[in-house]
């Protein structure tokens, strides 16, 4: 019963996995040599191009840029373990993985919470690294999401355009 329920999410039909999540997330942090406490990928409505949000506490990552090369290498590797998610990529019917910084302590409190909710010991909680819930995030003390345009600019700086040659 691997993958069953809430273990899945599907927006626009790309059936993600918590697994999936879980094996692409390792895979950037290890490209990065980085390591994270928690964090799950939540989808987010949006008219224009729906997409996953990445919620991270801040603390976890040391910069802007680290934190968009996370999310980018993030999408990179959904698209390699997911067929349907990869092609509502390049299909533009959903939008790439996008990095929210959460305030410090927001896992511990949403723990809290949930145990409070279930009557669960500690012992027993297991963080929700993929949710399939479109108002998970509005629930999380939010600080910062990074948009479309950071990583647009980021992607610019990388290839050495400047804002003015950067055309969406």
């Amino acid at each position: 019963f691997l993958n069953r329920g809430s273990h899945c999410s599907s927006i626009t039909g790309e059936k993600l996995t918590e697994s999936q999540v879980c094996r692409a997330v390792d895979w950037a942090l290890g490209k990065l040599s980085l390591s994270l406490g928690a964090f799950t990928l939540a989808p987010c409505w949006d008219d224009a191009l729906p997409y996953y949000r990445l919620l991270i506490e801040r603390s976890n990552l040391a910069s802007r840029e680290q934190a968009i090369r996370l999310a980018r290498l993030v999408d990179a590797a959904l698209c390699c373990l997911n067929t349907e998610y990869e092609n509502k990529r390049q299909t533009l019917r959903l939008g790439p993985v996008r990095l929210t910084w959460v305030r410090p302590g927001s896992w511990q409190e949403f723990c809290r919470r949930r145990l409070e909710q279930t009557g669960g010991t500690i012992e027993q909680y297991k963080h929700p690294c993929l949710v399939n819930d479109l108002g998970f995030a509005a629930r999380i003390a939010v600080e910062q999401e990074l948009t479309a345009d950071d990583f647009a600019t980021a992607y610019a700086e990388a290839i050495g355009l400047s804002d003015a040659e950067l055309v969406l």
